[in-house]
């Protein structure tokens, strides 16, 4: 038996899709475990440095804030926080 993954995989790629999120979510019944893991990922909020800036021109940010901001320490990737599931993939 083929694990979700596997399946998906095999599948291929279809051709016009325009909103993944709703590809997905057309397909939860026939792979329920990726169908969480796109939702997750497809549903983070994008942001823009232009958002930042009308904050700050309205004085909505204060430049001591900015500037912690700017100077964030580097994150190695072993300290990077993973999203885990309460079951396999495969």
């Amino acid at each position: 038996m083929l694990s979700e993954l596997d399946r998906y995989l095999s599948k291929g790629t279809e051709k016009g899709v325009e909103d993944p999120l709703a590809w997905w979510h057309d397909h939860c019944g026939e792979y329920p475990r990726l169908w969480h893991m796109a939702h997750d990922y497809l549903t983070i909020p994008a942001t823009s440095v232009a958002v930042e800036c009308a904050w700050t021109k309205q004085k909505l940010v204060k430049n001591s804030d900015l500037f912690k901001a700017t100077r964030l320490p580097e994150v190695k990737e072993d300290d990077e926080t993973l999203v885990e599931y309460d079951y396999p993939i495969v």
